[in-house]
């Protein structure tokens, strides 16, 4: 990411910076907001804390992508993709929606491939009202959907912004 975001920077006309803020203070229209690495398990897709932000940001003109990661080594299963447990205030753990937020307002469902062996473990099974960008075999590792004046983009992987993938070309 880094080779990425040195390499936009000397670009004549563009212009690139690192944010910390919350998705709402994009201060500007008319960007891309690119966010990497996102762990599938661990953001929130608590429709008014991640989804209805990015559907704000796209609508104002802004292209928004998303891409995905997920650590080889601490798998997920398919149930942490689809049945996520909200913390109680006591403590304890209560089941969410039976289908997260982003398949219901998105129309969108995170599958995991059953085979270790296989390069493209996480894909889309499901992305209704959503174009299909890129493909491997039958699986969907691209979609794009316009909100507004903009866009979303949703990647399952975030191997083409690594440092090795850009300096290998692929």
């Amino acid at each position: 990411a880094k080779l990425l975001y040195d390499s936009l920077g000397k670009v004549p006309g563009i212009a690139v910076e690192r944010s910390f803020l919350p998705l709402d203070f994009l201060p500007r229209d008319g960007a891309a907001l690119i966010l990497l690495g996102v762990n599938p398990i661990q953001v929130d897709w608590d429709d008014d804390l991640f989804l209805r932000p990015v559907e704000r940001i796209a609508s104002r003109g802004n292209r928004v992508l998303v891409a995905m990661h997920i650590d080889p080594l601490q798998r997920p299963s398919q149930a942490d993709l689809d049945h996520r447990e909200q913390p109680k205030t006591n403590g304890s753990k209560e089941k969410s929606n039976p289908q997260p937020p982003v398949q219901t307002m998105w129309k969108v469902s995170l599958k995991l491939d059953s085979d270790n062996t296989h390069p493209h473990p996480l894909y889309f099974g499901q992305a209704d009202g959503w174009r299909v960008r890129d493909k491997a075999g039958e699986k969907i590792l691209a979609i794009e959907r316009d909100f507004g004046k903009g866009s979303v983009v949703l990647m399952a992987e975030s191997a083409d912004f690594t440092n090795g993938s850009a300096g290998a070309m692929d």
